[in-house]
């Protein structure tokens, strides 16, 4: 609670432009001027969506109020807008050359009136003792703007990646080779390093999961450091991650009963037909159901290391209902 105090402290100063915080630690919280909320993930409750975003816009000031929406949350967003009784304005994620103009525009404006209101004199003196045979004015006006913006370079950074939308047709259109092999076929087209075994895993990207995400429920349920887990890919509907080849087998041993985010996993090690197995999320180790109607009995898979010749392979792959 100390800690939590003196953050807000510097927060409320304005030592501390950006804070973060869960939903738990946010509550109570009371500052005039916060100038935006952004919602990382989208509340499971309207409660706590109102709650959050009336962080801003206090005591009549304006604000904005930002919300990271993919996939299935969609159809929670409308539940807000019907339950806040406002409309959402929706807007694409901005691209890395977006973020830069809009820096260089607003920092262009800041040097305008500057020019216009101060004396750079002294200023001037300066430039002038670089500005010869070898440099021009505007040689070293842009090599100072590039200092003052830190502009990353285009190839340092990559956009980021949205999922195609699916607004026509419904969830089930697949539209153009939406889903399927084809889809994957960049994913896992490295073999894994040497010592490494590569694991599938039945979560992606429109399950709000991130690597770091998966390396954290590796590291937190195996025991295994996070520094052990080697590359991970991801795609929409499933994630490709490397672990020590020592340790694969316990890893899907463990895992395979446990949930990332709220999503049951199912998992293997990774072969040629992954993008086939990026259905519905099944538990590794899950009951197979016997022929024989209601009140057929169920047989539990034995542990894979008992299995023989066990390959990851699962029912689901041959498209039976389990």
């Amino acid at each position: 609670q100390a800690q939590r105090d003196r953050v807000m402290a510097k927060f409320r100063k304005g030592t501390v432009d950006i804070l973060v915080a869960t939903d738990v630690a946010a509550r109570g919280l009371d500052v005039d001027d916060v100038a935006a909320v952004f919602n990382f993930d989208i509340p499971k409750d309207e409660e706590y969506y109102v709650h959050r975003i009336g962080r801003t816009a206090r005591a009549g000031r304006s604000g904005h109020a930002f919300s990271f929406v993919a996939g299935r949350d969609m159809r929670k967003l409308k539940e807000i807008e019907h339950y806040s009784k406002v409309t959402i304005k929706r807007q694409a994620v901005p691209t890395l050359k977006d973020v830069m103009f809009r820096k260089r525009d607003l920092f262009l404006e800041t040097v305008k009136a500057e020019l216009e209101a101060a004396d750079l004199a002294t200023y001037a003196e300066m430039i002038e003792k670089f500005v010869g045979a070898e440099h021009t004015t505007l040689d070293v006006a842009a090599a100072l703007l590039k200092l003052a913006l830190a502009l990353p370079e285009a190839a340092q950074v990559e956009d980021v990646k949205l999922t195609a939308e699916r607004e026509r047709g419904g969830k089930h259109d697949r539209g153009r080779s939406e889903s399927g092999p084809s889809r994957h076929r960049d994913l896992g087209a490295t073999p894994a390093e040497s010592g490494m075994t590569r694991l599938f895993l039945s979560v992606g990207r429109e399950h709000l999961i991130g690597p770091g995400d998966i390396v954290g429920a590796i590291a937190g349920e195996t025991g295994l450091p996070g520094s052990a887990v080697g590359k991970i890919e991801m795609s929409d509907t499933f994630s490709l991650v490397d672990v020590p080849a020592s340790e694969a087998r316990y890893v899907m041993k463990i895992l395979g009963h446990k949930q990332i985010k709220g999503h049951r996993v199912m998992i293997h090690i990774s072969d040629a037909n992954d993008g086939e197995h990026a259905g519905p999320n099944v538990g590794y180790g899950k009951p197979k159901r016997f022929a024989g109607g209601p009140g057929a009995k169920y047989q539990t898979y034995a542990p894979a290391e008992n299995r023989r010749g066990y390959q990851g392979k699962f029912p689901g792959n041959k498209k039976k209902k389990w």
